[in-house]
């Protein structure tokens, strides 16, 4: 779940140091880890795409590799497997992702199923991973001897863990989060795991520090393409509802389109296009007067406290909805 290798960790324990421990895959985690460990003989995994099934078999694989030796224990897909695209020591542990493209063809189903049938009574080590819902026929009728497998699950982890997630993929990537940038990506963020770590990566690439109001509204405007899922999400929406309530003391000729704008393009950083669209208005006026309003705003005495004021109250008004 996450790219760079902790420091203590070892070398083939750093991917199971990494991977985000919740209950919705604790059962899956502990088999991959007893299979790594000589513990458990064979073991199926069963659950939704992008969730952590390839990560637990590439952690698996990379701890057999140092404690065997070998270094042809891979983590391979099923349909390479199947194709012979890399040669496989009958042997060594057989470690296969994404089963399920091969059960729709009676060739490869029928080698599958046999190859395993010769695993388990030789009793060499084996290790599948399924992206289905559920173990279902299909994935039952592919593991010969099923009494002899442990069959374990992934299931989309619920917001709470999903918090979890979001902070142990930050800590990987050397990210700093604020409270509210992490419960915004656990709780508004539509798609997998695949999908939080496409943002945290986009945040990463412009920075290691979200910490106070004014970075996570920056990185809400940054992200803005990954919550386009939500149909309650509109930043522009929340920014604009803030610019018509909230007045600048002693600034009179500043009206709610030069907050909005201001807000849109210097406090979120949205795209000029998009923000001019939204406001009905040319890109280059909306860029003059939003630094227009800027300067204006630095100019007060007090610009810098109405600015982070401004801000918590969109992000009050984003957590809220």
């Amino acid at each position: 779940m996450a790219p760079d290798r902790e420091e203590g960790a070892a070398p083939e324990d750093s991917a199971f140091a990494k991977f985000a421990v919740v209950p919705s895959n604790i059962g899956a985690a502990e088999a991959a880890t007893r299979f790594a460990s000589g513990l458990q003989t064979f073991v199926a995994i069963v659950g939704p795409s992008g969730w952590g099934k390839s990560h637990l078999l590439e952690a698996a694989a990379a701890r057999l590799r140092c404690l065997l030796g070998q270094r042809d224990v891979l983590a391979m897909s099923a349909v390479d497997w199947v194709a012979g695209v890399r040669g496989h020591s009958p042997q060594a542990p057989l470690i296969l992702d994404n089963v399920q493209d091969v059960l729709s063809k009676t060739r490869s189903r029928l080698r599958l199923r046999l190859a395993l049938e010769r695993r388990v009574r030789a009793g060499r080590p084996t290790l599948l991973a399924f992206t289905e819902s559920s173990p279902n026929g299909w994935v039952r009728q592919a593991l010969p001897q099923t009494r002899a497998w442990s069959i374990v699950t992934i299931s989309p982890p619920r917001a709470a863990e999903r918090e979890v997630v979001v902070l142990q993929m930050a800590g990987a990537l050397g990210l700093v989060l604020s409270d509210t940038l992490r419960r915004l990506l656990a709780w508004r963020l539509d798609g997998n795991g695949r999908t939080l770590l496409g943002a945290l990566r986009r945040l990463r690439a412009r920075g290691a520090v979200w910490l106070d109001g004014v970075s996570t509204l920056r990185a809400c405007g940054l992200l803005n393409p990954f919550f386009v899922g939500d149909a309650n999400w509109d930043l522009r929406d929340a920014i604009h509802d803030v610019a018509r309530s909230l007045s600048v003391p002693g600034e009179r000729g500043m009206d709610e389109r030069d907050l909005a704008v201001c807000g849109m393009l210097h406090f979120a950083e949205l795209s000029e296009t998009d923000v001019a669209r939204y406001l009905g208005m040319h890109p280059g006026e909306a860029y003059h007067r939003a630094l227009a309003a800027g300067n204006r705003l630095r100019a007060l005495d007090d610009g810098g406290l109405w600015e982070r004021r401004f801000v918590e109250k969109v992000l009050e008004g984003v957590v809220g909805n």
